[in-house]
């Protein structure tokens, strides 16, 4: 899972790796916490939050449990090839 932070670091977006991904990251309670309790679509930029297109961005490849009674996240910076 990539997410896509601005230079303010709130989370803009997610592009999943994978389709599970997408159910995965949209179903863990840390996406909801991270995201400010709003509801998950796939997109560089999310499509439903009204921001202008920040003109900085970090992009960070994010690894979670699909455990639910052992929910954990590990973060690391993600290399454009």
């Amino acid at each position: 899972m990539q997410v896509v932070f601005s230079s303010e670091g709130k989370i803009v977006g997610f592009q999943p790796l994978s389709r599970v991904a997408v159910n995965q990251w949209a179903d863990n309670p840390l996406a909801r916490e991270l995201y400010g309790g709003k509801k998950l679509s796939p997109g560089i930029i999310e499509p439903g939050l009204k921001i202008l297109l920040p003109k900085k961005v970090t992009v960070v490849e994010l690894l979670m449990s699909v455990k639910p009674d052992a929910y954990f996240a590990m973060a690391r910076p993600y290399h454009y090839q």
